[in-house]
């Protein structure tokens, strides 16, 4: 029974952890995503590892710009801990 709740509090310690850094991620990005000039869709999210100088566990929100018929999109990588990796060009970092 123990171990039970031990397990239960571990999970719950992570899905939480995620939420938060998750909440302050997105925040950063919409900061960037208003900084930018022109207009964008929804910001879509993916958690990816991103691998400047080493392989670093992020979310990327990307968006696709409304008059670009290309596909082209508008992403932001943030880490776990809410510092802003890569942004777009024409774009401020928060």
């Amino acid at each position: 029974m123990k171990k039970l709740t031990v397990g239960c509090l571990l999970i719950l310690s992570i899905a939480g952890g995620s939420f938060i850094s998750y909440a302050i991620s997105k925040g950063r990005a919409e900061q960037v995503a208003e900084s930018f000039p022109g207009t964008l869709s929804p910001l879509n999210t993916h958690l990816v590892l991103y691998g400047d100088p080493e392989l670093t566990p992020c979310w990327v929100f990307s968006a696709e710009y409304d008059n670009a018929y290309t596909g082209a999109t508008f992403d932001v990588y943030v880490s776990f801990f809410g510092k802003v990796l890569k942004i777009p060009p024409k774009s401020k970092a928060p």
